[in-house]
């Protein structure tokens, strides 16, 4: 093995713990139909829409995992959902 090659290979290793731009992650697809990352002790990352349409699209079925360079993080905070309050009954009596 070439030894530019090797050093390359060594430094570009998949990321289980830690996550930030320019490390290798592997995410798999969940049932839920996202792509979440592999890891020990992070929970909830995921690939972003927009990265998965650039692996997959072009794809006739959806790999059930994808391996990349992160190039962007963006923390998002998760809303608790909307429950509108019922309409009041507007029936005459």
């Amino acid at each position: 093995m070439d030894r530019d090659l090797g050093m390359q290979a060594s430094k570009e290793k998949i990321s289980f713990s830690r996550f930030e731009v320019h490390e290798i992650a592997a995410f798999v697809l969940n049932p839920a139909g996202h792509y979440e990352a592999i890891n020990r002790n992070c929970l909830n990352y995921y690939l972003s829409p927009e990265s998965v349409a650039l692996f997959a699209d072009h794809l006739p079925i959806r790999p059930r995992y994808i391996v990349g360079q992160i190039v962007h993080i963006e923390r998002q905070a998760v809303k608790p959902p909307h429950h509108p309050r019922p309409c009041p009954d507007r029936s005459s009596g």
